[in-house]
């Protein structure tokens, strides 16, 4: 949820400054587990990788035709990553979603967001996970409206 929200608000701000936006994620490392699974670790990191490509595959879907847009999928482990993107892609700011599992949860899971947050050489924007159930629920207005000259929503 947290993630889709940023992508909303990434499109949102690249609209607005006529930028381009750089989706990025990466495969969940399989568990442990996966070492002793029928079909193998190589199976689990191939479902892994298959998952990520889908998911970058549905978000760029989201990004409307005029904004130009980027995938990056990474097997590597998600921070050093994401900090290599953020350095090497000349990026002007990073927008990141956070699920909002408070402070000790980030202590002993490791937050991207907070990693993100502490050691960008760019602005970074930390989309919360909304009280919201849903974008799409009833209620939810679209993240893509916006004001138009007259002042009406669009």
């Amino acid at each position: 949820m947290s993630a889709e929200r940023a992508l909303f608000h990434a499109i949102d701000l690249s609209e607005a400054g006529r930028g381009r936006v750089t989706l990025f994620t990466a495969a969940v490392e399989p568990t442990a587990l996966a070492y002793w699974a029928p079909a193998g670790l190589s199976d689990a990191i191939e479902a892994a990788e298959a998952q990520a490509a889908r998911i970058a595959s549905q978000a760029r879907e989201r990004v409307p035709d005029h904004v130009p847009v980027t995938c990056v999928v990474t097997n590597g482990p998600i921070r050093q990553a994401l900090m290599r993107q953020i350095t090497a892609g000349g990026h002007d700011l990073v927008v990141v979603g956070s699920r909002g599992h408070g402070s000790v949860n980030a202590a002993v899971l490791g937050s991207v967001s907070d990693n993100i947050l502490h050691h960008s050489p760019v602005p970074v924007l930390v989309v919360h996970a909304s009280a919201r159930a849903s974008l799409f629920g009833r209620g939810a207005r679209s993240p893509f409206s916006v004001a138009g000259p007259d002042g009406a929503r669009r």
